[in-house]
C-alpha cells in the first residue's frame, strides 16, 4: 500500500511541474512568485515597487504590448524575434534616441553583446523615466522599475537590457534642391498608430507641394534666395491605453526630427573692416620740409585722403585740412607772430582721414610732429 502512495505522489509531482513548465513556456516569463527561475531573477528596484496594474490576460504577451498594443490598442502576440525584426531591423526603432519607449531584455551576455533577437527573452513599453508597463509569467500587466528584469544577478551593472526610440533621422530624396526641384522627405519610424505633423520654413522658399502623407511629405522649391531651410517633423506615439479599469491610460510621446540644407547662390563675403595707418618725419628743421605716405586697407576700393594739422598748444584753433592723397609734403615757414621770448621748437598734432567707396572712414591716432623755430607748416602742393 505504501509502495501505490508512493508512486501516486510521484506521479502528482511529476505533473505539476509539467503543467507549471508549460506555463512558463506559453507566457514566456515567470510570475512574480517564480522569479526565483533560472531565466528570470527579480533585481534592485530603484524607481518604485513592483506591482500588478491589470488583470491576467492571455490575448497578448510582452512583445505585443511594447510595439504594438499602445500604438494601436490591438491586441498581437508574438516572440522577440519577430518583433525585433519587425521594428528594430527594419529602422522604425533605433536603440538610444532622446525619448526612448521602448526596453528589450537579453537572457546573457554573448546574445546581448552580438545583438542577437533569439536571446531576447523579455520586453516592456517605457512610461516614464525608468518606469515600464509589461506583461510577465500568467499573462498579468505589471508596472515596475526599468531594471526588474535583469536576467543575471551576479551583473550589478544592469547591462542586458537595450532601450529604443521612434527613429526620427529625416531622409530627403535630393540632399541639394534648387529653384523648381520637387523632393520627398521620409522617416522610416512609420510604425502603426503614429500621428505626424510637418512644417518647413521659410514659406517664400520651400513650400508644401501636396498634402503630407503620414511619416512621408513632399516639397518645392520656389525661390532663388539665399536661404537656410528647415524642414520638421513631430510624430506622436504610444497614444492607445494599456491597462484594464483605473490603471487604463495612455503615454503619449512626441518626438521630433529635423532635415536643414541651404538654397540659392551664397552672398560674397563682405570685405575686412577699413583700417588706415601713415609713416613719414617726425621732426622739420628750421626752414625744411616733411612728408609722410599713408596706407589703407580693407572696406572697398578706391579710398579718399584728407590730412589734419593744428599746433599742440591750441593757438591754431581745431585741426585743419592741410592735404588730401594719399602723400602729404608740408614745408617749414617763419611765423609772423611778435613773440617777445623766442621759440626753440613748434609741435604740431598731424593725422589722416581715409573714406572707402561705402563711405566707411576710418581715423588714425595723432601723431606729434616738432618744427624746429618759431614756424607754421604749409602743404607744398
Amino acid at each position: 500500500m505504501k509502495k501505490i502512495l508512493l508512486v501516486c505522489f510521484s506521479l502528482t509531482v511529476i505533473l505539476f511541474s509539467c503543467q507549471k513548465e508549460e506555463l512558463l513556456v506559453d507566457n514566456e516569463i515567470p510570475s512574480e512568485q517564480e522569479s526565483y527561475s533560472t531565466n528570470l531573477v527579480r533585481g534592485d528596484e530603484p524607481t518604485g515597487d513592483h506591482i500588478q496594474i491589470g488583470a491576467v490576460d492571455n490575448l497578448y504577451n510582452c512583445f505585443g504590448l511594447a510595439f504594438t498594443l499602445c500604438e494601436t490598442g490591438f491586441k498581437e502576440i508574438g516572440d522577440g524575434f519577430s518583433f525585433y525584426n519587425d521594428y528594430v531591423q527594419t529602422g522604425i526603432f533605433k536603440e538610444g534616441g532622446l525619448h526612448p519607449s521602448k526596453v528589450l531584455y537579453w537572457s546573457d551576455a554573448t546574445s546581448y553583446a552580438a545583438k542577437d533577437p533569439t536571446g531576447i527573452t523579455h520586453a516592456a513599453m517605457i512610461t516614464d523615466g525608468d518606469v515600464v508597463r509589461s506583461k510577465e509569467g500568467g499573462g498579468a500587466l505589471y508596472q515596475n522599475s526599468i531594471y526588474y528584469y535583469y536576467l543575471d544577478p551576479t551583473v550589478s551593472s544592469y547591462s542586458y537590457l537595450r532601450r529604443y526610440s521612434l527613429n526620427m533621422d529625416l531622409i530627403i530624396s535630393n540632399p541639394d534642391p534648387e529653384n523648381g526641384d520637387v523632393f520627398t522627405v521620409r522617416t522610416n519610424g512609420h510604425a502603426p498608430g503614429v500621428t505626424y505633423h510637418w512644417s518647413c520654413t521659410p514659406s517664400n522658399v520651400v513650400q508644401f507641394y501636396a498634402e503630407p502623407s503620414g511619416y512621408s511629405a513632399t516639397f518645392k522649391i520656389v525661390s532663388d534666395d539665399y536661404e537656410q531651410v528647415t524642414i520638421t517633423l513631430r510624430a506622436t506615439h504610444q497614444t492607445a491605453p494599456t491597462g484594464d479599469g483605473s490603471h487604463r491610460k495612455a503615454f503619449p510621446v512626441t518626438v521630433t526630427g529635423n532635415k536643414r540644407f541651404t538654397v540659392g547662390t551664397p552672398p560674397p563675403p563682405p570685405p575686412p573692416p577699413l583700417t588706415a595707418g601713415f609713416s613719414g618725419s617726425t621732426s622739420i628743421p628750421v626752414n625744411g620740409t616733411g612728408s609722410w605716405t599713408a596706407t589703407a586697407s580693407g572696406g572697398v576700393s578706391p579710398y579718399s585722403y584728407s590730412w589734419w594739422l593744428k599746433r599742440s598748444d591750441g593757438s591754431t584753433g581745431e585741426a585743419y585740412v592741410v592735404g588730401t592723397g594719399p602723400n602729404l609734403f608740408l614745408m617749414s615757414v617763419p611765423n609772423n607772430s611778435k613773440a617777445k621770448q623766442p621759440i626753440n621748437v613748434t609741435n604740431f598734432d598731424l593725422y589722416l582721414k581715409v573714406w572707402d567707396s561705402d563711405n566707411a572712414v576710418y581715423q588714425t591716432s595723432v601723431r606729434k610732429i616738432t618744427a624746429y623755430g618759431d614756424v607754421n607748416l604749409v602743404s607744398m602742393y
